[in-house]
Formats: C-alpha cells, structure tokens, sequence
C-alpha cells in the first residue's frame, strides 16, 4: 500500500498493519537523539532487513498475528513518509558497546528466547547501552563548543586515524599496481574552533606513543599560533578536554605521562581531562574531514607526499577553519625519555580517564 493512498478506502486489516507500523517507528525514533547541527535522527548500524526483523519480533510480542505483520515494502514506506529524519548510522563501528547491542538484538530474534521475562531483560540492557552512548555523545558534543564560546576559558582537542588504505601512494586513478609501494597514514587533529592539523605520517614511523606525542605537541604548538593570531594568549585555557582515538598498554603509559609531565611544568591547563572515549561514538566531527578527503582524492593522481599534501589543502579551500597538513618523517623518542619513570604495574588503558587539576 502506498502511503499516498487515501487509508479510508482500505481494508480495516491494512489499516491496523499500517498504523501497528507507524507506532513501531514512533517508540523507535523517541529512543533516538538528534544528531548535531541537524534535524536527523541516528541509529546505530544495522542492516534494514535485520532492522525490519526486529520490528516484526516486537509486533508478534506485542499480540499481532504473524500472518498480520505487513511487508516489508510497506515497513520502508512507514519509514520514508512519516520518519524520514530517522537514519541508520552508515559505517560500521568497533564500539564493544555496539557489538553487544548487536548480540542483544539477535538473541530478541532467536526463536529460544520467547518468554516474557527474558526478552524483557534483553530490552532493558539493549536500552542501557544506547543510553550510555548517548550520554558519552552529548557530553563531547557540549563540550566541543565551549572553545569557541569561552576561547581563555575552554580548550578542547581530539585526535584520530583516518583509513590507511586510502593514502596509499602511488595512486592512479582505475589501475592497481598489485602491490603497495609507500602506505601513508593520516592523522586528523581538531581544536575545535580554532584549527585543524592532518599529519601525513611516512611508512618508517610506528603508530605508537611516540607518533601520537608528536601530534599532540606539533598541534599544540600550531594552536598557540592561531590563538595569538586571533589576540587571544598563546597559552592554554584553564580548562583543556583531550579525547583520543585509542589507548592501550603499549602507549597509554606513555601518553599520560607525557601530558602529566606537560601540566607539571605549566603548558597544560589547570584542569586538564584526557579521555579515550570507545571507537565511534564521537568521531563524527572528524571522521567528516576524512570523508572530505576521501571524495576530492577519489579521481585524482597522486604520486608524491608533496602531491598528497597539497590535494588534502585543497579540499578544504573554504573550510570554516584554518587547516594545516604536516609531513611527519621523525619523530621524538617519548618511550625513552619516560621509561625510567612509570611503573610497569600499570596497565589496562583500553578504556581510559586521566584527570590532573592543580
């Protein structure tokens, strides 16, 4: 049935499957939030048949015969003329948050999972997980906008790796090479309302400590030149927010050491709060500048780091923001400097909140 038919010359069946659709969706778009500076609504990736599945599962649980559940054309139909500003997020994410959201939805569609009382429980986790997301979200994305309000009271930054395959040099626009000659890396560095720093990083530099020390600190100082641009002090606010895209053992230690040192001798702010937040959850804002990147390179040849630099400049010629690309082939030996002083007791930084205030 088509939306644009006039429901008062349908079956009262097809009227009941309708609006059984049309209530699903409604209990569905208010578990969701808005998604900044928009009027769309996001839900995590899911497939639409799965999505669909789900939603016959819950209308069988709620007392609808399963030979009264409509199609699934009629399901999108719903879903395009009523609830068009709800979309499913578009890239898979590695969030454990959303891995067990995954398995959550599938034991609600396993057929062994049919009494009231589980099923309840399962939904009761599934919402708590959203929920925790969406409060990991909403507090990045407050946050983010306080720099730009209160520039010599709030600082924020957040660091992060694009796709490695996609700075992959030699590249030749419909011809594959059959091997991989220099495999770049991308990193983006926001301030938010003040700058944005890629670093072009060679194949001879590990991705560890050492290189996201260096991108902390070259974009550190890249942020004090733009402040003083602007006339506001070269040095950082008070209150300075790090967020970065991973931690582990092998160079959490050494990061948070390294930021301590930093606020121990004045160059961080008072209050200085690093987190790593899980994958996917508030990388919107950066992974946006990837895709930007990815779109203006897609046809173009590119054959040299020179080359590359200069493509990524271009596709932001009318960024809102000053941006900045840096070919990073050296890096400082941070490992080195801190060994002697961490203590090797320390450990599980997969999930990691470092506060200092002074």
């Amino acid at each position: 049935m088509s939306l644009s038919t006039d429901l008062s010359l349908v079956s009262p069946l097809s009227l009941c499957v309708h609006k059984g659709f049309m209530g699903w969706w409604k209990d569905l778009r208010d578990e969701t939030e808005f998604m900044p500076n928009s009027h769309f609504r996001e839900l995590d990736f899911i497939e639409e048949k799965d999505l669909f599945d789900e939603c016959k599962s819950d209308l069988i649980e709620s007392g609808t015969p399963s030979g009264s559940v409509g199609s699934f054309t009629l399901w999108k139909d719903v879903w395009s003329g009523h609830f068009g500003d709800v979309k499913i997020r578009k890239h898979r994410k590695v969030d454990g948050k959303d891995r067990k959201r995954a398995f959550l939805r599938y034991l609600l569609r396993r057929k062994v999972t049919r009494n009231r009382r589980d099923r309840e429980l399962i939904k009761q986790l599934r919402s708590i997980y959203r929920d925790s997301l969406r409060r990991e979200r909403t507090f990045y994305w407050v946050a983010k906008l306080q720099p730009s309000k209160f520039p010599n009271l709030y600082a924020t930054y957040i660091s992060d790796g694009a796709t490695q395959s996609d700075y992959v040099l030699p590249k030749i626009p419909g011809f594959d090479l059959g091997r991989t000659c220099l495999p770049l890396k991308l990193v983006g560095n926001i301030w938010h309302g003040h700058a944005v720093i890629f670093h072009l990083v060679m194949p001879h530099i590990k991705d560890d400590s050492n290189l996201v020390c260096h991108c902390l600190d070259s974009s550190r100082e890249i942020l004090e030149q733009v402040r003083s641009e602007k006339g506001q002090p070269r040095h950082l606010p008070p209150n300075l927010r790090i967020q970065f895209d991973g931690v582990n053992t092998n160079w959490g230690e050494v990061t948070f050491a390294h930021i301590e040192h930093l606020h121990n001798e004045r160059a961080m702010g008072s209050r200085t709060d690093v987190r790593r937040n899980r994958v996917g959850s508030t990388h919107e804002d950066v992974d946006a500048l990837f895709s930007m990147i990815k779109r203006h390179i897609k046809n173009k040849e590119i054959m040299y780091p020179e080359e590359m630099i200069s493509a990524i400049k271009s596709a932001f010629a009318t960024y809102s923001l000053p941006v900045f690309v840096l070919l990073v082939d050296a890096t400082y030996d941070y490992k080195a400097l801190y060994k002697p002083l961490i203590d090797k007791k320390l450990g599980g930084y997969g999930y990691s909140h470092l506060s200092i205030s002074s």
